[in-house]
């Protein structure tokens, strides 16, 4: 638990949050998060608004300094991560 943005929501919320964090390599998380039970049942549309609400909050974060000496690393990683995933999700929307 990270307490220090302990909130309350749904709970497929965790799972975009753990697959942002983590270092998938060539791993999907879409792929990982549709077969999931609770990335199955949520909401396309708000998982677009999460993903984009964290993007926001990486990006900002991201260009923040930083005392630890690697947050600010891990704060770009995950920034990258729900930008290349919010890409990919928004490209297999367009119709060809």
């Amino acid at each position: 638990m990270d307490w220090g943005r302990a909130c309350v929501g749904p709970a497929w919320a965790d799972l975009v949050c753990l697959l942002l964090e983590s270092e998938l390599g060539a791993i999907d998380p879409e792929e990982v998060f549709t077969r999931h039970p609770l990335g199955g049942q949520a909401p396309p549309e708000r998982v677009d608004a999460l993903l984009v609400a964290l993007l926001g909050y990486w990006t900002r974060t991201a260009a923040i300094s930083a005392q630890e000496p690697h947050l600010r690393e891990r704060r770009e990683h995950s920034r990258r991560a729900a930008l290349a995933w919010l890409r990919s999700r928004w490209s297999n929307e367009i119709p060809v």
